[in-house]
């Protein structure tokens, strides 16, 4: 009879295969809050342009909500105050994308590529976008908190208490038991997970 063998690298051989499951985790976390925000920086470029040049009135944006509703049950996210976010999300980064200012006929999703630049940009939720957006003023504050976000993918939580502390003023000043603490691997294991989930939630033509 065969004797097994035990593996002999058992330790290197876990590392291995789990780096490699962590890596595809945050390829999809990354690849569907890419889409994500296309298509919310698409609608919201949609809305804007239709709502700035007095071309919609002023129910315009509760009645697609409220239609939307409808015509697609179980949708989620396109609230009317969420739809209100998409058009400042669009607002406030529509300067990073040449054309962005010119008139929206359709809502086909953005090319968001010109975000490269801007470190962490697609790699972070909406949700932490339009919490970096309302609580930092200045566009430096915004890109820093969205490239630390990404880099020690802090959750919507750490990210307030973030914002709250005023951490891009305080810069090197944390102490390193915070920050390990709000870069864990669980951590980030978790709010990769969160957002893949609540992306395909809300978006997934098979929940509608």
């Amino acid at each position: 009879m065969r004797k097994e063998q035990s593996v002999t690298n058992l330790p290197e051989a876990v590392s291995t295969i789990k780096s490699a499951i962590l890596r595809s985790q945050y390829l999809a976390t990354s690849s569907a809050n890419q889409v994500q925000l296309a298509l919310y920086y698409s609608v919201g470029a949609y809305v804007s342009q239709n709502t700035r040049n007095g071309r919609w009135g002023t129910s315009a944006i509760k009645q697609i909500s409220e239609t939307l509703q409808k015509e697609l049950p179980g949708l989620r996210g396109f609230s009317e105050r969420n739809i209100k976010l998409m058009r400042q999300f669009f607002e406030e980064w529509s300067f990073a994308i040449s054309g962005s200012n010119s008139a929206v006929a359709t809502a086909e999703l953005a090319n968001l590529d010109e975000f490269r630049q801007f470190q962490g940009f697609s790699a972070i939720s909406f949700t932490h976008h339009i919490n970096i957006l309302t609580g930092a003023k200045s566009r430096q504050e915004r890109l820093f908190y969205i490239k630390e976000s990404a880099k020690n993918s802090w959750s919507i939580e750490n990210l307030k208490l973030q914002i709250k502390a005023d951490a891009f003023h305080h810069q090197g000043k944390m102490s390193s038991n915070f920050e390990k603490t709000l870069g864990s691997p669980q951590s980030a294991h978790s709010s990769r997970n969160r957002a893949t989930a609540d992306f395909r939630r809300r978006c997934n033509p098979s929940s509608f």
